[in-house]
Order: structure tokens, then sequence, then C-alpha cells
């Protein structure tokens, strides 16, 4: 045998060789295809039936909904003149630190009833408490209590903005207990 024949038919057991894994290489790609069909059309069939639970979904999950925040959100806010003169506003969550925040609702409504009652004057003496504990002085007069209400816009980051309430709504104005 030549040389040349030689490298003939080197090359064309190499070109048989390429040909061929190109045809097991299709035929797999093909068998790829038919199967992801096939399980497709099984989900198209299939559905959300129960009895097929791996394939289909887990009613006790699907009952599950994302939370979306409110359109509005609101704060109460109190107001104290000092008596330098200064006015200052404070949220009423920031009497106390965060894990005590939650008993703060109470205390405010508490020192807004309407009815004159020991509980109302106990409620108001330690909320007069509270701000002279914030404020580091206990000089102040009265206390104003308002609520405010702003919207929240979803598109907008920060979705509320402080500065600018859409409505302050007065709640109550004592004097400060002594």
């Amino acid at each position: 045998m030549s040389p040349t024949e030689r490298v003939t038919e080197r090359v064309s057991k190499r070109v048989t060789k390429r040909v061929t894994n190109r045809v097991t290489e299709r035929a797999v790609l093909r068998r790829v295809q038919l199967t992801l069909a096939l399980l497709v059309l099984l989900l198209i069939v299939v559905g959300r039936s129960e009895q097929f639970f791996p394939i289909t979904g887990w009613p006790l999950y699907e009952s599950i909904r994302l939370a979306r925040p409110d359109a509005s959100v609101n704060a109460v806010y109190l107001r104290v003149s000092l008596a330098d003169g200064t006015v200052r506003e404070i949220p009423a969550q920031k009497l106390v630190e965060y894990s005590r925040a939650d008993m703060v609702p109470f205390t405010v409504d508490a020192a807004t009833r309407r009815e004159d009652s020991p509980a109302r004057k106990a409620a108001r003496r330690h909320l007069a408490h509270l701000l002279a504990l914030k404020l580091g002085t206990s000089a102040f007069d009265s206390i104003a209590v308002s609520q405010r209400v702003w919207t929240v816009s979803l598109a907008v980051v920060p979705p509320v903005s402080r500065e600018r309430p859409l409505m302050s709504v007065p709640v109550a104005h004592f004097a400060v207990p002594r």
C-alpha cells in the first residue's frame, strides 16, 4: 500500500467517524426533543388534577397568596411645646425601645379617652413621663396627639414619603398632669 493510499484511508475513516457521530448526535437530539414534547403534552392533558400530584400543584401551597401593602399607612405623633418655646414632634412608637413599641398605642388610647377616669389620668402621667425621658426634660405644659396618614406608592422608592403626609388629624390635646 502506498503512502497516499494510507493517508486517504485514514482520512476516509475519520470522515466516516465524524459522519457517524453527527448521525448519532442528531438521533440523541431528536429523542430529547420528543421526550420534552411528550412531557409538555402530558402536563397539558393531566392539568391540575390532585391524583397526579408529582406532576401537578399541591393544594396546600396553592392557597398561599402574596401580601400587598395597604394603600395608606398611619402613625400617631405627639407634639410638645417646651419651656424655651421650641416645639418637638415625636412618633409615639419612638418613645420606648423597639421591643416595647407595641404597648405604646394602648397608653395613647388610654390617655385620649373621653371619659374622665383614674385610668385616663394615670395613662396621661405615664405618657408625660415617657416624653420626659425621651426629651431629657420635663419642662413642657401640654401634649397634643395627632394621627398622620400617608399614601403608599409602590412605583416610588421609598414607597412612603414621610415629609408629605396625606392628612394629619388632631386626636387630643391635654395639659401635662403634675
